[in-house]
């Protein structure tokens, strides 16, 4: 074969090679073309068909709806997922949110709520004639909406403890209820927290009083076991228990008031003088 030749096939040949790169240019550009027209389409025209809330039980979905503004035919993607999370945790419900949009038109939200904790009541304002419902608050002390009428929870009340005008005593009472819930007792009967001050907490369940003040909550507990054993052996009556102290505890028993009949009989067998 001539050099001719063979410079003609090498010519044939690096044609045919930049068609084909021209041709694979045009081809990428062209798709590249397609993808983002379809996604400005896609982002621009595909309606929302279906919204789903997942993971809630306090807040009702017609609640999360109204907070999210987004209703079936307006765009899938009009709205950025971290807006649409913010218009729902304004909600104090709400503590965290995942959003899924699917091609099809679905939006699927999934909530992380948040979970009572407690029922906290003020207490009257002198303002108001009718007594206010208690709040339900959750474990950082959030309150999260006031109960609802009919309503019925078995959880620990916080009373007469503003989380404003009493903070350290209503940070101590929440701290308390949250030992509490983790030993699985606030369940087992009605219990009550109440005072102004952290040195003040008393907690009141089956009709005793427990002195309890501010922090060791754990040890508190242990010595309030074991003398409540002590109390329900000897069927005593018990006024209040005091377990502010760390080395002693203090029982209160409920003087015994005297029959009436045996004092008037006293008083009737006085001499006279």
């Amino acid at each position: 074969m001539s050099d001719t030749n063979k410079k003609n096939i090498r010519s044939l040949k690096r044609n045919m090679e930049h068609k084909r790169l021209k041709l694979v240019l045009v081809l990428s550009v062209l798709l590249i073309a397609i993808f983002v027209t379809g996604f400005v389409f896609v982002r621009s025209y595909l309606p929302v068909t279906h919204i789903s809330f997942i993971g809630n039980s306090y807040i009702k979905n017609e609640e999360l709806g109204a907070l999210l503004k987004v209703k079936a035919s307006d765009p899938l993607y009009a709205v950025s997922s971290s807006a649409l999370a913010a218009r729902l945790k304004k909600s104090a419900w709400v503590k965290d949110v995942s959003i899924r949009r699917e091609p099809w038109g679905n939006m699927v939200i999934r909530i992380r709520e948040a979970l009572p904790l407690a029922l906290l009541d003020m207490g009257t304002n002198p303002a108001e004639e009718v007594r206010p419902r208690p709040y339900l608050i959750d474990a950082d002390g959030v309150l999260l909406e006031q109960l609802r009428e009919g309503t019925e929870l078995f959880l620990p009340v916080i009373r007469g403890i503003h989380p404003e005008q009493n903070k350290d005593a209503y940070i101590e009472a929440i701290k308390f209820i949250k030992l509490l819930h983790s030993r699985r007792i606030s369940t087992q009967s009605a219990v009550e927290i109440t005072g102004s001050r952290p040195e003040d907490l008393t907690m009141r369940a089956n009709s005793i009083n427990v002195k309890i003040g501010s922090g060791d909550f754990d040890r508190k507990l242990e010595k309030l076991f074991m003398v409540k054993d002590e109390i329900e052996k000897k069927g005593i009556r018990v006024d209040y228990i005091d377990l502010r102290f760390s080395d002693k505890i203090i029982v209160k028993p409920i003087a015994e008031e005297k029959p009436k009949a045996e004092v008037q009989k006293k008083t009737n067998g006085k001499k006279k003088r």
